[in-house]
């Protein structure tokens, strides 16, 4: 007995040794066996559970049937439940949401298990229940920008106001963080009225552009776009800005595109303007 569990904790600090993964070594592939031995005795440990479900498939009946007696051995083991639940639900299956339910029962704080609960519910069609996991996946772990950021996007189609609460309250809580200018440009996006529109462009130029953020590149393309109609002159900054802080040749060449195009058209605008007057 004794020596069988040595044996299986050697397998589980190799299998698991972040060390091993720093270092670019790639981990060994366990065995069906292998896995089995872990599990029986470290039953939370999911690296174990993951390479089982892998080698046999979530929607085997082998599985199932090992799970569910590993699940009456082990009715406490949160690893266990939620490895189960996570790779049937990214199976698509309807079996999920019970393993699910049971690894939240036991780890009240599971984040990554309350969102699968939310993408096993929309899956399904019930909205609000997908909704209501959301926010526990969001609150379990207030840290996650993306859970935040999935939450206030939840609401884009059915509540305007509250979508915009929600996703300024992501941009406000973290700043400097993809997520964070993420919610803004799709906010902005969204926005029909004119001057709000540029006051979320503005506010994304202003907070998350000197982090070098993917989302506040886009964002600035789409506030040029804007500004052309709306402010020429004001299109042409953003340009000599954004060829500024571009770092490659391409990125260089489409805003040096952009700044020339801003310029004819703020000088139309001008010329356009000076011939109105000598009219009146």
């Amino acid at each position: 007995m004794i020596k069988h569990l040595l044996s299986s904790l050697s397998l589980f600090l190799l299998f698991t040794n972040s060390t091993i993964a720093q270092e670019g070594v790639k981990k060994p592939e366990l065995s069906v066996a292998e896995c089995i031995r872990i599990i029986e005795s470290f039953p939370d440990s999911i690296p174990a559970h993951e390479a089982y479900i892998k080698a046999l498939g979530a929607d085997s009946v082998v599985v199932e049937k090992q799970y569910i007696t590993w699940s009456r051995k082990f009715p406490n083991s949160f690893g266990l439940h939620f490895a189960y639940g996570h790779a049937l639900a990214e199976n698509e299956s309807p079996k999920a949401k019970p393993w699910l339910l049971k690894a939240v029962l036991i780890n009240p704080k599971a984040a990554d298990a309350f969102f699968d609960l939310s993408l096993d519910a929309d899956r399904w069609g019930d909205f609000k229940e997908s909704n209501n996991y959301l926010l526990k996946a969001r609150d379990a772990d207030p840290e996650n920008a993306a859970y935040a950021f999935y939450y206030a996007n939840s609401f884009s189609d059915t509540d305007k106001d509250e979508y915009r609460k929600q996703s300024l309250e992501v941009a406000n809580r973290f700043p400097k963080s993809e997520r964070g200018a993420q919610s803004l440009y799709w906010l902005a996006f969204k926005e029909t009225d004119t001057v709000k529109k540029i006051a979320l462009y503005e506010r994304l130029q202003k907070d998350f552009l000197s982090a070098d953020l993917r989302w506040a590149g886009y964002g600035m393309e789409n506030y040029f776009d804007l500004l052309l109609i709306a402010d020429p002159a004001k299109a042409v900054s953003i340009s000599q800005l954004m060829i500024k802080r571009s770092k490659d040749e391409s990125g260089k060449k489409s805003w040096t595109n952009s700044l020339e195009t801003a310029q004819n058209v703020k000088d139309a605008k001008v010329q356009l303007s000076k011939r109105m007057q000598t009219k009146l």
